[in-house]
């Protein structure tokens, strides 16, 4: 009885171990397959790109900003969004305090995109246009971007790379 339970017990583990062994071949040939298809799609490792996100009181100090970004090519791609903000407050008993105009806030925000050796430097272009007010200077968040579709990782790289002032096009 022993023995025919340690048979049994062999024949599972090497049927085990073959569908194991099946299954690792055909994940392996339907990722061949998927990254032949998609391979532009997103890459690997370190993309050397981060987005940068600003938010600023108005429109104007926002276009200035961008202007100033894109003339030393310090940014690729900018998305400018309008955003009203408001703010409720409830008191304890449940009364909606939120008509109170100081509660109201239009905001705008820009989201660039940049190459990580630039980063410092959109900063300092950040902290130049006074964006802020005296509690806080202004604010700035960078994310790094952990995958992307090469083909754009690369224009980015080549859009926000360094120009030499006296062959730049405008000069």
């Amino acid at each position: 009885m022993r023995a025919a339970h340690e048979a049994k017990e062999t024949l599972r583990k090497q049927l085990e171990a073959k569908q194991i062994a099946a299954s690792k071949a055909f994940m392996a040939e339907r990722r061949r397959k998927f990254e032949k298809r998609f391979k532009h799609v997103w890459t690997t490792g370190p993309t050397g790109i981060s987005l940068v996100w600003v938010t600023l009181p108005n429109v104007k100090k926002g276009e200035g900003l961008v202007s100033a970004w894109f003339k030393d090519t310090m940014v690729a791609d900018v998305e400018q969004n309008n955003v009203e903000i408001h703010r409720t407050y409830l008191t304890y008993d449940g009364q909606d305090v939120s008509t109170d105009p100081k509660h109201v806030e239009n905001l705008h925000r820009i989201r660039a995109v940049t190459n990580g050796d630039r980063i410092a430097e959109v900063i300092e272009e950040c902290a130049k246009h006074g964006l802020g007010g005296a509690g806080i200077p202004f604010d700035v968040i960078v994310t790094p971007l952990a995958t992307g579709a090469p083909d754009y990782i690369e224009w980015v790289k080549l859009q926000t790379m360094k120009k030499e002032d006296d062959v730049a096009f405008y000069n």
